[in-house]
C-alpha cells in the first residue's frame, strides 16, 4: 500500500507538470537520505498561487496519501516562478 500510495504522488505531481505548468524545463529528483525517502519534482512553468488554487482532487490526493505514509508534503509554488513538489517519508 506505501509503494502505491508514493507512485500515486508521484504520478499526480509529473501529470500536473505535462498538464498545466507549461514548462520548458522538469525535473525529478528521488533519493534516501537517513532513513528518509525524498520526492523532488520541480519545473520552471507559470506555476499558480497556492492560497487560491482550486484544492482539486489531485491536490487534496496528494496530501492524504501523504499523511498516510506519515510525511511531510509540502508544494512550492508562485505565478511566474514555477513548481516544486516536495515528499519526504520514513523508509
Amino acid at each position: 500500500e506505501a509503494r502505491r500510495d508514493f507512485f500515486l504522488i508521484f504520478k499526480e505531481a509529473v501529470n500536473n507538470v505535462a498538464k498545466y505548468s507549461k514548462c520548458k524545463h522538469a525535473s525529478v529528483h528521488i533519493s534516501v537520505k537517513q532513513q528518509r525517502l525524498l520526492l523532488d519534482i520541480r519545473d520552471d512553468g507559470i506555476g499558480f498561487n497556492i492560497n487560491s488554487a482550486d484544492d482539486g482532487n489531485g491536490l487534496i490526493n496528494m496530501k492524504k496519501r501523504a499523511d498516510s505514509l506519515n510525511g511531510k508534503f509540502n508544494i512550492n509554488s508562485a505565478p511566474g516562478k514555477g513548481t516544486e513538489v516536495l515528499l519526504n517519508v520514513p523508509v
